[in-house]
């Protein structure tokens, strides 16, 4: 007969699988969402100028971008960094909060 320890041992990790499948999910839900809420926007954005070819791009140029950083390879600090060089557009990620630096 197993141990009362192995037993709780057993329960604990069960229960950590089912936490982290729940993150997974919640985690896929959120990109896939994020997808849906980017599309709109630029579409809403750039009106006519939103074309299919255009939004196929943004589509393609999303998906890499969060598999790098899926994969480790670009941290989101190293893109919105790059975003604020490029544009003075400045997003802090801890408050969410967004500056155009550029705006007088």
């Amino acid at each position: 007969m197993p141990k009362k320890s192995n037993i709780k041992r057993k329960q604990q990790r069960h229960a950590q699988r089912l936490e982290d499948k729940q993150i997974h999910k919640a985690a896929t839900i959120a990109v896939q969402h994020s997808f849906a809420i980017a599309m709109y926007a630029a579409k809403t954005v750039f009106k006519d100028r939103a074309s299919n070819p255009k939004m196929e791009e943004l589509i393609i140029k999303m998906l890499s971008i969060w598999d790098k950083v899926g994969d480790g390879e670009v941290s989101v600090e190293t893109i919105a960094a790059s975003v604020e060089a490029e544009t003075g557009i400045k997003y802090n990620i801890a408050s969410g909060e967004i500056v155009n630096l550029r705006r007088k």
